[in-house]
């Protein structure tokens, strides 16, 4: 009995033995990773001590931060500024004179994303053209407004915008 024993402590000795090996293996790999980045880290750091890195690292988050702070306000003005610029546009071809034989005469609104704007027409006859301006606000004119006129306008709003 004392010589199984013998080999029982044995078996357990060469066991624990084994899982020590085991265990120090992967402590051998983590040790190696952790080598590899910190002689990353200290290339990236140079001569600077970690304390300066870090405060290095944060005054250029902070500096970032601040451009893109800087960047989204300037996308907003543009948002805001791009509604008041011309996004819609409605265009009526048609024949001003019953003696003039094709569609030479027009109508066009040009509008904002608000509705504001010109409708711009330009009357053709054989003798003479002539082009008229009416501002438009909110849709309507405060000048008398022709049926192609209206048709240009309400071509105009019907556009979506973006």
């Amino acid at each position: 009995m004392e010589n199984n024993f013998i080999y029982l402590l044995f078996g357990i000795n060469a066991l624990f033995t084994l899982i020590l090996l085991i265990f120090a293996i992967l402590n051998g790999v983590k040790i190696k990773k952790l080598k590899s980045k910190y002689k990353r880290f200290m290339r990236i750091s140079g001569e600077k001590n970690i304390e300066e890195l870090l405060e290095f690292c944060i005054g250029q988050i902070e500096k970032f931060d601040n451009e893109l702070n800087n960047s989204n306000n300037e996308i907003e003005a543009l948002n805001k500024n791009i509604k008041k610029c011309i996004q819609k546009v409605g265009i009526v071809r048609y024949n001003a004179y019953e003696n003039i034989g094709s569609n030479l005469s027009y109508s066009i609104a040009l509008l904002d994303n608000f509705d504001n704007g010109v409708v711009i027409s330009s009357l053709y006859s054989r003798d003479s053209c002539s082009t008229y301006a009416k501002p438009v606000v909110a849709g309507k004119s405060s000048f008398p407004l022709s049926d192609e006129e209206i048709e240009a306008i309400q071509q105009a709003i019907k556009q979506q915008t973006q």
